[in-house]
């Protein structure tokens, strides 16, 4: 755990340290974490169109209050539009939206998991995953959705997160 000074922070990602702010170069990969935060993940994804570091970065605010144990957090950071059936539970996910979802299964085991997309501008709906997905309730899952090169289908990330809140002394 890091401990942040007060107010907005804005990171950039540079391929040397600079001695000071002005010199970070026009351009640079950068993001702000804004003032209050507690737990967030800082996302950085391929940007071939950057010319100062070919990558670009996200923060992703993560806060406990937002999700819980066995449920999945989903981060659409794509044009497309995506649906679907998870488990138990659906999907529906705009594009540059986020969406939570509720447990997709009761205990520990498979579930099946069915995404379609859209493309902007393009009514078809395109098969984008169908299998089977595991459920661990003890952790929380975090889901990104990212386009990746010149691909028309968005990828899919996943990862569970076991980090649960410090229960507040009373």
């Amino acid at each position: 755990m890091y401990k942040l000074r007060s107010g907005d922070i804005k990171v950039w990602l540079l391929t040397s340290p600079v001695g000071k702010p002005e010199e970070v170069p026009k351009g640079a990969p950068s993001a702000i974490i804004p003032a209050g935060s507690q737990d967030f993940y800082l996302l950085m994804s391929r940007d071939p169109s950057n010319t100062v570091v070919p990558l670009r970065m996200q923060v992703v605010n993560a806060n406990y209050d937002k999700i819980g144990r066995g449920e999945m957090l989903w981060f659409n950071l794509t044009s497309k539009h995506l649906a679907g059936n998870i488990g138990r539970s659906s999907l529906e996910l705009p594009a540059k939206k986020s969406a939570l979802v509720k447990a997709p299964a009761l205990g520990r085991g498979g579930y099946p998991i069915e995404i379609y997309f859209r493309v902007p501008n393009d009514e078809r709906t395109h098969p984008l995953i169908e299998s089977q997905w595991r459920h661990d309730p003890r952790s929380r899952s975090i889901v990104f959705v990212f386009d990746e090169g010149k691909r028309r289908a968005p990828r899919i990330q996943a990862f569970s997160d076991f980090r649960m809140p410090e229960k507040k002394k009373e």
